[in-house]
């Protein structure tokens, strides 16, 4: 039950910097291919893919799409990491020391988008994650890619993020 509501906070938090990155497109959807093994539990419609292993291994991904905010990514690093520290805070009562390793922006088939990976402690677990934000059109997706305890994801995730692609309506 822990490992299932680490993996909701994580993406319930990280939900709060889905935004912008670009001007107003056509509409389209971002695919991309998962790591061999993940996949939603039965019945569950959150948006969550969990590892093969779970839920004793809780590595897992979070797609979130939802209407564009206007927020933009007129913002740094270092405001990135206050809006989810705070997130945590406010949403959880947990102080969280968020370390955003990189934030780079990028394009995917002509729509900006960033690459985040950031690390924090969470209940005693040491969390890596990997997000990818992008809008589309009217839609922004952000997919977040989370391993605990160094579970060796990473080069699966990477590969996933290399694996995006825009597909038209």
């Amino acid at each position: 039950m822990k490992k299932r509501i680490l993996s909701t906070v994580l993406v319930l938090a990280l939900s709060v910097f889905s935004f912008a990155c670009g001007k107003e497109e056509k509409d389209g959807t971002v695919e991309f291919d998962y790591p061999e093994g993940f996949a939603p539990i039965e019945g569950d419609t959150s948006g969550l893919y969990y590892s093969p292993d779970y839920p004793m291994e809780p590595s897992n991904i979070g797609v979130i799409s939802q209407d564009n905010d206007p927020m933009g990514v007129d913002f740094t690093a270092e405001e990135l990491e206050t809006i989810v520290e705070d997130t945590y805070y406010q949403q959880w009562g947990t102080e969280v020391d968020i370390n955003i390793v990189d934030f780079e922006k990028t394009k995917l088939d002509g729509h900006d988008a960033l690459i985040i990976e950031l690390h924090y402690d969470l209940m005693g677990a040491a969390v890596e994650q990997l997000q990818f934000v992008i809008e589309v059109g009217k839609t922004t997706t952000t997919v977040t890619y989370t391993q605990v305890n160094g579970a060796g994801w990473e080069d699966e995730f990477r590969a996933s993020i290399d694996s995006m692609r825009v597909v038209y309506e």
